[in-house]
């Protein structure tokens, strides 16, 4: 379509509300312990001796407080915004909330070939795709639809 993109670095700063940068270091940590919590839900799901399926964002939750109480560690408010933005990362990427997501199949899709190539943006926004789709056809606006007869 000849639209103007651009591409994105590997290096993605986290912006905290008030325009400023989470520490890249805080955002490693939580990301290291997001990874952990998942890690094990896969364990969990791989135990034979576990029937059952529970919603991921429970079981998220059961893990976290069972490492944080196990641990003796606290998370300070900001870490706690971090692991909640890579929680929700996650959702966008399961398309629900993880209450609404299996822990035994949340990443089946991994199995399958995924979206490859450059991350990037298309520098003047996605309504420049809608009006190249439109060129050349008859859109009226503020018109009443009729049923053809």
């Amino acid at each position: 379509m000849g639209i103007r993109m651009h591409k994105l670095g590997e290096r993605c700063d986290l912006f905290q509300e008030g325009g400023w940068v989470t520490d890249p270091a805080i955002d490693k940590r939580m990301d290291f312990h997001f990874n952990a919590i998942l890690d094990v839900v896969s364990d969990w799901r791989n135990d034979k001796s576990q029937k059952q399926d529970t919603p991921l964002g429970e079981k998220v939750q059961e893990i976290k407080k069972d490492f944080l109480q196990e641990s003796g560690m606290q998370f300070s408010e900001l870490e706690e915004k971090v692991l909640q933005f890579h929680l929700s990362n996650l959702e966008f990427a399961c398309g629900s909330t993880l209450d609404q997501v299996s822990a035994r199949f949340w990443d089946h899709n991994e199995f399958f070939a995924q979206f490859s190539g450059d991350h990037t943006l298309l520098t003047k926004g996605y309504s420049v795709l809608l009006h190249k789709l439109a060129e050349g056809l008859d859109i009226l606006t503020d018109c009443p639809v009729c049923p053809s007869g």
